[in-house]
C-alpha cells in the first residue's frame, strides 16, 4: 500500500508505478471490504504523484464528491462516554468512536428495541451482518466467524479479528450480552409506544 507520509514510500523512485498498481488493488477488495477511506486517501496523495510522473499518467477517481446537501450529525463526546471508550480495547474505541459522535449507539438500541437491525447503511457491512445476526436471536463467535469469511471471502485472522470487536463493541453498545461463546441480544431496555 503507497502512504506519501512514509519514509520508505518518499524515498522511493517507483512511486508513479506504485501508486496506480495500488489504487487498482484497492478498487478490486472494495466489494469485499469497505475500501472507501483507504481509497479516497491515495487518491488525495496520488494526484501530487502523478502530476509529478514523467511521462504524465492519467488517474481516475472512483469516490464522488459528497452531495452538498448532506446533513451530518457530529455530536461531542462527553465525559462519561469517553471514560467508556478509554476503558474499551484500542480497536474497538476505533470503532465506538464514529458510532458515538454521530449517535448511533442510542439509535442501535431504539433499531433492535423495534426489530430492525441496529446498524444502518452508514456503517460498515460487516457491523450490520453481526446486527443481522443478533436479530435473528444471537450467535456464537464461532458461527459469526464463518459467516464473515464466508460472506466476504475473509482470511481466518481477519474474521477472527472482526469477531473479537463485535463481541467487545455490542455490550459496550448496550444492544447484546456475551455469555461464554455466545452473543445474545440484551433484554428491550428501550421499548417504542
Amino acid at each position: 500500500m503507497f502512504l506519501a507520509a512514509s519514509p520508505v514510500c518518499a524515498a522511493c523512485t517507483g512511486q508513479s508505478l506504485c501508486v496506480p498498481a495500488c489504487h487498482s488493488m484497492l478498487v478490486s477488495l472494495s466489494d469485499r471490504i469497505d475500501t472507501s477511506r483507504d481509497l479516497a486517501r491515495l487518491e488525495r496523495t496520488a494526484r501530487v504523484v502523478i502530476a509529478q510522473a514523467h511521462p504524465p499518467i492519467a488517474v481516475e477517481t472512483t469516490i464522488p464528491a459528497p452531495a452538498p446537501a448532506a446533513v451530518q450529525v457530529k455530536l461531542a463526546i462527553d465525559t462519561p462516554a469517553q471514560g467508556m471508550l478509554d476503558a474499551l480495547p484500542v480497536r474497538v474505541a476505533k470503532v465506538m468512536r464514529p458510532l458515538l459522535k454521530h449517535g448511533l449507539d442510542t439509535k442501535a438500541r431504539y433499531s433492535l428495541a423495534a426489530g430492525k437491525n441496529p446498524f444502518d447503511e452508514t456503517t460498515p457491512r460487516w457491523l450490520q451482518l453481526a446486527g443481522e445476526c443478533l436479530l435473528a436471536g444471537g450467535m456464537t463467535k464461532a458461527e459469526l466467524r464463518e459467516r464473515y469469511a464466508r460472506e466476504f471471502g475473509w482470511s481466518a485472522g481477519t474474521a477472527n479479528s472482526r469477531t473479537a470487536i463485535v463481541s467487545a463493541l455490542l455490550p459496550a453498545l448496550r444492544i447484546a450480552a456475551v455469555t461464554h461463546d455466545r452473543i445474545m441480544p440484551a433484554p428491550r431496555a428501550v421499548v417504542k409506544n
